[in-house]
């Protein structure tokens, strides 16, 4: 789920916490 589009986690991350990661 998360290695579907790392580069926009970690941007996103950015503005929101990882969701995907924590959850």
């Amino acid at each position: 789920m998360t290695s579907r589009i790392p580069m926009m986690n970690s941007t996103t991350a950015k503005i929101r916490p990882p969701i995907r990661r924590d959850s």
